[in-house]
């Protein structure tokens, strides 16, 4: 999966998106920065969304050229269980928060593109990363 997000230049990726009907999610936390991460996460549970809320321009890897504008919580935390099985709590807000939520709605069959609002093509030079 991460070779798969990494070559389409994405920053999340479900297991559904690649034929794998489990709950598994992976994500780069703090894309583009010198303390970005790659993360993987079983079983993902957001526990907390907070009512602050923002509305940012998503893509789709599963959707090729297809933005919109979403509405998300800013902050949000999500329990997991690691690639070692153990538990981890994470408190992200901002993009990573994003990212996160979106990643959550492929496990539950919900595309961005259901809640997006504003939906166009782009062609791949105008692309931004693609959640």
């Amino acid at each position: 999966m991460t070779k798969a997000m990494v070559r389409e230049n994405g920053v999340g990726l479900a297991a559904p998106q690649v034929a794998n009907p489990i709950r598994v999610i992976i994500a780069r936390l703090n894309a583009g920065t010198k303390d970005e991460v790659i993360v993987s996460m079983i079983n993902p549970e957001i526990v907390y969304f907070s009512d602050e809320t923002v509305k940012c321009e998503e893509g789709c890897l599963s959707l090729p050229e297809l933005w919109g504008d979403v509405v998300r919580s800013k902050e949000i935390i999500v329990r997991f269980l690691t690639e070692k099985n153990a538990p981890l709590t994470l408190k992200l807000k901002s993009f990573n928060a994003r990212v996160i939520q979106h990643e959550v709605d492929h496990l539950e069959g919900v595309l961005f593109a259901d809640k997006a609002k504003n939906l166009h093509k782009k062609k791949a030079e105008e692309e931004e990363i693609a959640v």
